[in-house]
C-alpha cells in the first residue's frame, strides 16, 4: 500500500524503484539500535510480518515533507572511517547507550548520497532527502540520540552531507593503511572493489595478477578517502582518530566530543564492547595490528608508500594529540 504521508513513528529501511517510481518502506516498532543496520531492519521487517503486520511505503518526496531543521531532529554525530579501522566497535559502544539508535552504513545512504537517486535530482534535493531519511530516525529516537555511520567511500561526499547536517560533529577514524589492506585481503569489503569499466581501464590489467591490482586500487581508495578527511576537517567541528588510540582516547576525548557523559552501567556496556571482537561479538578480542604489519607483501607496502602514505600522514600531523 502507497501512503501520501509519512507513517508515525516508523522508520525507513528500504528505497526501491520501479515502473511506478521510487519509494520508501517504513515499519513501526521505533529505532534501530543495532550497528548493523540493514541485519536489524530485515529482521525487524521478519518479527513483523509474523505478527501480521505489513510493511508500509510511501513515496520517496514524503522524506522531503518530513524533513525540518530542529535540533531535535538532527543526528548526535556522524561517523567516517577508512574502513577495517574501530569504526563497527565505536557503533557498538555507542549503540550501548541508552535510548540510542544507530544507522550503520545503510544502504539508503548510499543510495541517497551517491547512487542513482543522486545523479538524477539537483544538490537541494538531495540534501533534503538525506536531512529527511536521517531525521525520521532521529524522530523516532526522541529523546535519545541517533548515531549515523556513512559507509567508508561516502566521506567523498562530505561537502554535501555537512550542508545536509550544519553544526553536527563528525569523527573520522582511521588506520594503518598496510593493515587496513591486509585485512581487504582476507575479505574484500565492496567499496574496496573497482567496478568493470574502472577495472578495464587500469594500464595493467590482463598483465599483473588480479590480486595485486586489487591491493593497489585500496591503497589508492584509503590515499583519497584520508585526503577527504584531511580537507574536511575543522578542529573543533571533527575528530579525527586513529584506530590504535581508540581506546586511549575514548573518555578522555572522543565522548566528550561526542556530548556523551556515560554512568556506570553504560561504562560497563562500553567495557564490555571492548572485551569482544567487534567483527564478531561473543569472541574475546585479540590485537592483530603487528600480525597485519608481518602479513603484508612487499607490494602492499610499495602500493601503501605510493598512493596512501602521504595522505595517511597528513591526517596523523591533524590529529588531536593525546592528552
Amino acid at each position: 500500500m502507497l501512503l501520501p504521508c509519512l507513517p508515525a513513528r516508523s522508520i525507513p529501511v528500504r528505497l526501491k524503484e520501479n515502473a511506478e517510481g521510487s519509494q520508501i518502506e517504513w515499519l513501526d516498532n521505533g529505532p534501530i539500535s543495532s550497528p548493523l543496520f540493514e541485519q536489524a531492519s530485515s529482521e525487524l521487517r521478519r518479527e513483523l510480518t509474523g505478527l501480521g503486520l505489513r510493511p508500509r511505503w510511501t513515496d520517496l518526496d514524503t522524506l522531503t515533507a518530513g524533513a525540518d531543521d530542529s535540533p531535535e531532529s538532527s543526528p548526535a554525530a556522524l561517523l567516517f572511517h577508512t574502513s577495517r579501522c574501530g569504526s563497527t566497535l565505536l557503533t557498538r559502544m555507542l549503540a550501548t547507550l541508552a535510548e540510542s539508535s544507530v544507522i550503520a552504513e545503510s544502504v539508503i545512504l548510499d543510495q541517497l548520497s551517491n547512487g542513482s537517486q543522486a545523479v538524477t535530482v539537483d544538490e537541494a534535493t538531495r540534501i533534503a532527502r538525506l536531512r529527511g531519511f536521517v531525521q525520521a530516525h532521529a524522530r523516532a529516537a526522541r529523546p535519545g540520540r541517533c548515531w549515523v555511520k556513512f559507509d567508508c567511500h561516502h566521506i567523498f561526499h562530505l561537502d554535501l552531507i555537512r550542508r545536509a547536517f550544519p553544526g553536527v560533529p563528525w569523527v573520522f577514524l582511521y588506520r594503518n593503511p598496510v593493515e587496513v589492506i591486509v585485512s581487504h585481503t582476507r575479505q574484500r569489503g565492496l567499496p574496496m572493489v573497482p567496478s568493470e569499466a574502472d577495472a578495464l581501464s587500469w594500464p595493467d590489467y590482463g598483465r599483473r595478477p588480479m590480486r595485486e591490482l586489487l591491493d593497489e586500487h585500496t591503497a589508492r581508495m584509503i590515499g583519497r578517502i584520508c585526503t577527504s578527511a584531511a580537507d574536511g576537517h575543522r578542529h573543533g567541528e571533527s575528530l579525527l582518530v586513529n584506530h590504535r588510540d581508540l581506546v586511549a582516547r575514548l573518555q578522555t576525548e572522543i565522548l566528550p566530543f561526542l556530548k556523551v557523559h556515560a554512568d556506570t552501567t553504560e561504562l560497563a556496556g562500553i567495557t564490555r564492547c571492548l572485551e569482544e571482537d567487534a567483527k564478531h561479538p561473543g569472541q574475546a578480542f585479540a590485537p592483530d595490528s603487528a600480525a597485519k604489519r608481518a602479513e603484508a607483501s612487499f607490494l602492499i607496502k610499495q602500493a601503501v608508500v605510493e598512493h596512501a602514505q602521504a595522505a595517511y600522514q597528513r591526517v596523523e600531523a591533524l590529529a588531536a594529540p593525546i592528552c
